[in-house]
């Protein structure tokens, strides 16, 4: 049971899910790095 299987009556991503896995995490992580980005005090 996996994403690329899918669950029950749904089939799944197939051979995409690897992609929409880590397009996902990409842009999870340039949302955090944009709210997160340390300040710099000179």
């Amino acid at each position: 049971m996996s994403v690329c299987q899918g669950v029950g009556r749904w089939t799944g991503f197939g051979p995409s899910a690897p992609f929409f896995f880590g397009a996902g995490m990409a842009l999870i992580a340039a949302v955090l790095m944009g709210f997160w980005k340390p300040v710099v005090s000179t």
